[in-house]
């Protein structure tokens, strides 16, 4: 191993894993009222006497007839107060944006998919929203799976991140729905747009439950692909949608190209439990990353040298184009340059800095370390944060580091373990 240590790269870092568990929002769960009856239980009633209009909405007389009868009472209170909701919000959407969630209210009122669609169109974010906002969420809310509707149900809580901006004034929801409606790139060949829309959404709003680099080394883009959604996440969610589209090709917000890799999906390593999205991702900003090698999403090594993980620098060049903003490579000549670094950090709150510190460790044993990269968070009596990219649930005993809360990842160092284990950070130009 080289003893420079801005050769020194970010490889592969954690004991294989037990099989992985389902990611879940935890805190961040939408609470959903009980179950409602199958979309099976509502067979046409003989009578259908609810008063309703559906003006040119193309809809199956069917559907029309379900909508009536719960109009009228026949399915029940419950079935009643939710398509009265809904249909006095949609009545505000243009028909064509409107049509396919009353089509989905029609397969069956009083459904699980029934009360979902009422609790977002009660929401208060979205009764709040502009009728531009309304208008998008219900569009989102016609593509998503109706598992997923509870998703939008938060972005239509959270106005602010639904409608967060990209780099080219496009929306979280904009980007979103392309996701959802464009052609999949015919590469990506164990994903449908609907896995993409679910995995990009779950990651824009939970970053920190949700963004994981796995059984492969990409710690380093793992990390700014954190910070990225947590940060930037309509811009996050604008990359992902040009990789998964026919061109397989997204330009970053600071100049230069991500492509997708389409190897990853004809072989990949075992035990991979990434979403669609962060293969995507990942695998690009590490082919980006490396400069002239060749990286092999399917194997996770750069040809032809057949190593893993990224410099301390290319991480910087990445960290750069991906948030549009200069960043400058620090790597400690001698122990005073640590001792400063250290006085610096105790002054700032990651969360708070507009684009990320990303700080560069070794791990485990110092006689035979692992090399490792994290998300700065913050700095109190005697510890530094972390934001580690190993994931929720996915805490591994590794010497040097302490996990603080397994569910969002945060994992802390004291200040002592901190001089002896930094190699170096990827940081922004005035912060």
């Amino acid at each position: 191993m080289s003893n420079d240590i801005s050769s020194q790269r970010r490889g592969p870092l954690a004991p294989e894993r037990p099989a992985p568990t389902p990611q879940k929002l935890r805190s961040f769960e939408l609470q959903l009222p009980k179950p409602g009856r199958p979309l099976d239980d509502f067979q046409l009633p003989p009578a259908a006497t609810g008063d309703l209009s559906f003006g040119s909405a193309d809809l199956l007389d069917e559907q029309k007839l379900r909508l009536r009868a719960a109009a009228a009472g026949a399915y029940g209170a419950q079935a009643l107060a939710d398509v009265q909701t809904s249909m006095k919000a949609l009545g505000n959407v243009p028909e064509p944006i409107a049509a396919p969630v009353l089509a989905q209210l029609g397969d069956g009122p009083g459904s699980d998919m029934a009360r979902s669609i009422s609790q977002v169109l009660a929401s208060v974010g979205f009764t709040a929203g502009s009728p531009q906002q309304r208008a998008e969420l219900v569009d989102l809310l016609g593509s998503v799976a109706p598992g997923d509707m509870v998703l939008v149900a938060l972005l239509a809580d959270n106005l602010r991140l639904a409608f967060n901006q990209d780099s080219r004034g496009a929306t979280l929801v904009d980007n979103l729905d392309a996701i959802a409606n464009q052609p999949l790139n015919p590469a990506i060949n164990d994903a449908s747009p609907q896995d993409l829309l679910h995995s990009v959404m779950m990651e824009s709003i939970s970053p920190a439950t949700q963004v994981n680099q796995s059984s492969y080394g990409t710690c380093t883009v793992t990390s700014l692909e954190y910070a990225l959604a947590a940060k930037q996440p309509a811009e996050y969610a604008r990359l992902v949608a040009g990789l998964a589209g026919p061109s397989g090709i997204a330009t970053m917000q600071g100049g230069g190209e991500l492509d997708l890799q389409p190897e990853y999906y004809a072989a990949h390593l075992p035990n991979d439990d990434r979403s669609a999205s962060e293969v995507l991702f990942q695998s690009a900003t590490m082919d980006f990353g490396d400069g002239a090698l060749d990286y092999d999403a399917s194997t996770d090594v750069n040809a032809p040298q057949a190593f893993g993980g990224l410099t301390t620098d290319q991480q910087t060049q990445v960290a750069a184009r991906l948030f549009n903003r200069p960043y400058v490579t620090w790597l400690p000549a001698q122990f005073n340059d640590i001792i400063s670094a250290l006085a610096v950090l105790q002054q700032l709150d990651g969360r708070k800095l507009p684009t990320p510190i990303v700080v560069d460790i070794k791990v485990g044993d110092l006689a035979n370390p692992l090399y490792h990269a994290l998300d700065f968070l913050g700095a109190a009596d005697g510890e530094i944060y972390f934001r580690n990219p190993w994931g929720a649930g996915n805490f591994q005993p590794m010497l040097g580091i302490t996990s603080v809360d397994p569910i969002t990842g945060i994992y802390s160092m004291s200040y002592l373990d901190f001089m002896k284990r930094v190699t170096g950070m990827s940081i922004p130009v005035g912060r």
